[in-house]
């Protein structure tokens, strides 16, 4: 703000005095800081609103005490009313800007019309009506106005006066309001004869108030702006720590491992699901993780041998620095054997200067996918099988058929031929031999066909205790003489729902296979027959559910040998019917 000059204050309508033109040089010279300093708060910070008004009032109040200062080089009516015109709008626009900062409408419509009524008027209090009281009225009418529109916008947005700023800058506008009401009474009360030397008097003290308050309000609005950048910056700052939390929580939830490494291997950050596959409790009982290239982690390639160190995604993203995807990896994760298999990608995090800081590593455990292609895969394996085992069924049962009517032509021819000879030829014996094998083909196509599910299986109650016997006696005399075969029977053994024939030729194999199993030495071979109770724990739980059910015990049959025994390969195929190691 300033006051009012004019061509009746004495020694001011000659050149100023030295004292009123360094005081206006000064003034000349802090409105100019002062703007350049806002000027830069607008550069420096243009999201917060104010300082750029702020910085165009002071450059007005700049270009009106330069026109104060030269008066009587142009008509005053020029100078000192365009002067005073702009420290009038100087006000304006710093109310402006105070609106702005606190975030209120700005009548910027009124601007340029309020701008020429002052210029105008001021001209024609010059040019016209030369009276210094009047315009010192209307300057300080235009102030005073400003004032209580600044204290009223201050008492809107502050009504509790929590803001320091804000309250004293309110403190400061009633100081205004003071001085300028005072100042407009005393000239317009001043009398005319000595008004001229009071006011010629006045005018230095004046100018250098109003300097003062120049830099008071300087320091209010720049402690306005600071205040908004705290605020803005304490927001940031929320917004970033919610923002974290949710990228957190959002990490934490995902079903898939997220780990973070240093360069150097040591472990940044790991979410739940990450812990979880690694057997990690909630809380991590190890702040650290071994480093994935040493020997603390063994990982597995996709077809189960151990990872090189060079392939390791890890290592790939140090080696090349790109992104390595779908890198399928298994880890061992105790010494039963009990492996987790995980589809991984990798990619480097860099810093604002390009060099590595992170290397994230993203992977989803498909150990449950793993297990259900082996399972698929088995279920394939059966699947052919099964379609073999058919397949070779069918044309076991279409042989049987055709074998079946050779055996019944031979056995037929033969009981012919034994009834055209006498009783004591001795051809009757090779027939009966004849016969006898036909018989036993016979035997063998009904299994064939019973294989092939063509043909029922015909059960009969059968002595186990017989069979055994049977099979021993077929079997001792194929026995070297270095191999002992030992039978324990147990006489109290019921007899089983069977078929003979069948139940012979298991026990016969099982004897066969442990005679090739002594490859030659000499051993022993134990046929063991014994009974046993449904809720014994050596009968199956299935087999003791149906025994249960109907009341009965079971006999059991056991064929022990100490000979080489069975491969992995032999056992996954010794229940292929026609399946032999000979």
């Amino acid at each position: 703000m300033c006051f009012n000059l004019s061509h009746e204050t004495g020694p001011m309508s000659s050149p100023m005095t030295i004292d009123l033109l360094t005081i206006l040089v000064v003034r000349v010279c802090v409105d100019a800081l002062v703007c350049w300093a806002f000027a830069f708060q607008f550069r420096r910070h243009p999201e917060i609103a104010g300082p750029g008004w702020w910085a165009l009032a002071t450059l007005l109040s700049v270009f009106g005490s330069l026109g104060l200062g030269l008066r009587g080089l142009a008509p005053d009516f020029l100078t000192i009313g365009l002067a005073n015109s702009l420290l009038a709008m100087a006000i304006v626009l710093s109310w402006m800007g105070l609106r702005s900062h606190l975030g209120l409408s700005l009548p910027t419509r009124f601007i340029l019309p309020a701008a020429i009524a002052l210029w105008l008027t001021n001209t024609f209090l010059y040019a016209v009506w030369d009276s210094i009281p009047a315009r010192q009225v209307v300057f300080s009418v235009v102030g005073l106005t400003l004032l209580y529109l600044m204290l009223r916008d201050i008492r809107q947005v502050d009504p509790d006066g929590r803001q320091v700023e804000l309250q004293n800058l309110r403190r400061v506008c009633w100081m205004e309001a003071l001085v300028l009401g005072g100042v407009a009474i005393a000239v317009w009360w001043m009398p005319q004869d000595h008004g001229q030397a009071r006011l010629s008097a006045l005018v230095p003290a004046m100018l250098i108030i109003f300097m003062l308050d120049v830099l008071a309000r300087f320091v209010l609005y720049s402690a306005l702006v600071s205040s908004r950048l705290q605020q803005l910056n304490e927001k940031a700052r929320r917004d970033l720590q919610i923002r974290e939390a949710d990228s957190r929580a959002l990490i934490e939830n995902l079903s898939a491992g997220i780990m973070v490494f240093r360069p150097d291997q040591t472990l940044v950050s790991i979410n739940s699901a990450a812990r979880s596959f690694l057997g990690w409790g909630p809380g991590g009982a190890n702040n650290s993780l071994p480093e994935p290239t040493r020997s603390g982690w063994v990982m597995l390639r996709e077809d189960g041998q151990p990872m090189p160190r060079h392939e390791m995604p890890f290592e790939r993203v140090l080696a090349t620095g790109q992104p390595v995807r779908d890198v399928v990896m298994g880890m061992p994760l105790d010494a039963a054997g009990a492996t987790r298999w995980a589809l991984c990608n990798a990619y480097p995090e860099n810093d604002a200067q390009g060099g590595l800081r992170h290397v994230v590593l993203t992977f989803v455990d498909i150990s449950s996918l793993r297990a259900m292609q082996a399972e698929q895969k088995a279920l394939q394996s059966q699947l052919a099988q099964s379609q073999k085992m058919e397949a070779l069924g069918t044309l076991a049962g279409g042989v049987a058929h055709d074998f079946n009517n050779i055996l019944a032509a031979i056995l037929g021819n033969a009981d012919l031929a034994r009834h055209d000879l006498p009783r004591d030829a001795p051809a009757r014996e090779s027939l009966h031999e004849i016969s006898t094998a036909a018989r036993r083909g016979r035997e063998l196509v009904r299994q064939i066909l019973a294989f092939s599910r063509q043909q029922p299986l015909e059960q009969s109650p059968v002595d186990v205790r017989a069979v055994v016997n049977e099979a021993c006696t077929l079997l001792r005399t194929a026995l070297p003489s270095q191999v002992q075969l030992v039978q324990e029977v147990d006489c109290n053994t019921p007899p089983i729902q069977a078929d003979a024939t069948q139940l012979g030729q298991v026990f016969l194999n099982l004897g066969t296979n442990a005679v090739h199993a002594l490859q030659g030495r000499s051993g022993r071979i134990e046929f063991l027959l014994d009974t046993l109770p449904a809720d014994d724990p050596a009968v199956p739980a299935e087999l003791a559910q149906v025994c249960l059910t109907r009341g009965s015990g079971v006999v059991r049959v056991r064929v022990h040998d100490n000979g080489c025994g069975m491969s992995e390969a032999v056992k996954r195929r010794m229940f292929e019917p026609f399946f032999t190691t000979k």
